[in-house]
């Protein structure tokens, strides 16, 4: 530790030794851990506002966050999100339910019902245009709504 602290802590007595731990592990857990525990507090609140809302409604309440879910799909921060950026979510969310080719078509034809090519890059403003075509679109049979682009 330095010359300026050798032997004091030596010296000091184990219960002085025990309390400076114990100083230590309360700051830690009141600086790392309560705001974690604040954070989950805040989780579970969202959690039980939207228990009970359906679809329909879950997805309105999920517009209001269009800015943040924007930058999720902006993948490499340039403020333009592209049809690949936007498969590559629909593949994190969708999983093996949905094969790459039926997710490749229904964003192509929410692309196009936007009035958007696969070579369009997108601001916020079309970004949330293509998001809320989508709500109108379904995944062939599955019946998915396409919205799931926005619920990350």
């Amino acid at each position: 530790m330095g010359m300026l602290f050798d032997g004091v802590i030596d010296a000091m007595p184990l219960f002085v030794k025990e309390l400076v731990a114990g100083g230590v592990a309360g700051g830690f857990a009141k600086t790392v851990v309560a705001p974690l525990e604040r954070v989950k507090i805040l989780f579970q609140r969202l959690l039980r506002m939207l228990d009970g809302l359906n679809f329909k409604e879950f997805l309105a309440f999920l517009s209001a966050f269009s800015p943040l879910i924007f930058k999720v799909y902006d993948s490499d921060c340039n403020g333009r999100v592209t049809f690949n950026d936007m498969l590559e979510v629909l593949q994190d969310l969708s999983g093996q339910y949905i094969s790459e080719q039926q997710r490749e078509q229904v964003l192509t034809q929410v692309f196009e019902e936007a009035v958007y090519t696969k070579n369009s890059l997108l601001g916020l403003s079309d970004f949330m245009k293509v998001s809320d075509t989508a709500t109108a679109t379904q995944v062939g049979q599955t019946g998915i709504a396409i919205k799931t682009l926005s619920l990350l």
